[in-house]
């Protein structure tokens, strides 16, 4: 018995939703080495410092999850340019 295929959809949110985790994984880790410096400079306590760091997930988490709120009433090509405005990133 061969295993059911999975549409197309499918597969295109489950790569899209493991390229979420490895955004927020790769942002995540490029902070931490500069971590101490970061909490000197800020002047952070350490219950501060913990809740900011608990708060990046969760924070990248809704902005996740509100990209296809955005995408569906402005189209993606608009978020795309919008981007590439913001931070830069060439065509």
């Amino acid at each position: 018995m061969s295993p059911p295929l999975v549409d197309r959809a499918a597969r295109r949110a489950r790569v899209g939703v493991a390229l979420l985790f490895l955004n927020n994984g790769a942002l995540l880790a490029s902070i931490l080495p500069c971590n101490a410096e970061i909490t000197t400079a800020l002047g952070l306590e350490a219950t501060f410092h913990g809740l900011s760091i608990a708060a990046f997930p969760v924070g990248a988490i809704l902005v996740g999850l509100t990209a296809a709120v955005f995408a569906r009433r402005f189209g993606s090509e608009h978020r795309q340019s919008t981007r590439r405005r913001t931070v830069g990133a060439p065509r």
